[in-house]
């Protein structure tokens, strides 16, 4: 069996095993906090970026995400697999809409999951012809967060941190060297 049709089983099972009931479609406003000592990746307090979200479930959740720093762009893909422990019913005040007890619900999430980044580092980000080195890097995060549901479900505010480990693959980088915390608040919309 080759290698694309383990890959496609392994999609299919994971969808099958969350329960695909909704699509979700969404976008988050990220920040990047780091704390590599290289000055080759300057990522600290100001690296902000976006994501575009795809979550065939409400468990299961892939974005594509783009962050930017004074020194680099950074495109990545994630997947995270985030069941919800707790969920608060919240009841309305006689309104057909807020009086159902799932028009409104807060829920809070852990769970596991992959990246994988493309990092294109610049000597001078005012110009960005000088491209000084391309990295990609790869490894696992947990995703720990807070949402908040409301219209019966069909919107969702969330936050959440995911610290995430990994490794660079390229060389004269350490392979171990690459551990952060991106944080993230967005939206989302069931259909």
């Amino acid at each position: 069996m080759n290698k694309k049709n383990l890959l496609l089983i392994a999609v299919f099972c994971i969808i099958a095993i969350s329960q695909v009931n909704a699509l979700g479609l969404g976008v988050q406003g990220n920040w990047y906090l780091s704390f590599e000592e290289e000055e080759k990746v300057d990522m600290g307090m100001d690296s902000f970026g976006f994501s575009v979200l795809v979550s065939p479930s409400r468990e299961l959740n892939f974005a594509g995400n783009y962050y930017f720093s004074r020194t680099s762009d950074v495109f990545g893909l994630t997947g995270d697999f985030c069941p919800q422990f707790l969920n608060f019913k919240l009841l309305g005040s006689g309104m057909t809409l807020l009086s159902n007890p799932g028009a409104w619900s807060f829920n809070f999430g852990i769970g596991f999951g992959g990246y994988v980044n493309v990092w294109v580092l610049y000597k001078d980000r005012n110009t960005k012809e000088d491209v000084d080195v391309i990295e990609v890097s790869g490894g696992l995060r947990v995703p720990i967060g807070f949402s908040f549901n409301f219209g019966n479900g069909l919107f969702e505010v969330f936050t959440h941190v995911a610290p995430s480990i990994g490794l660079y693959f390229a060389e004269g980088t350490d392979p171990f060297g690459n551990w952060f915390f991106p944080i993230a608040l967005g939206v989302r919309v069931w259909l």
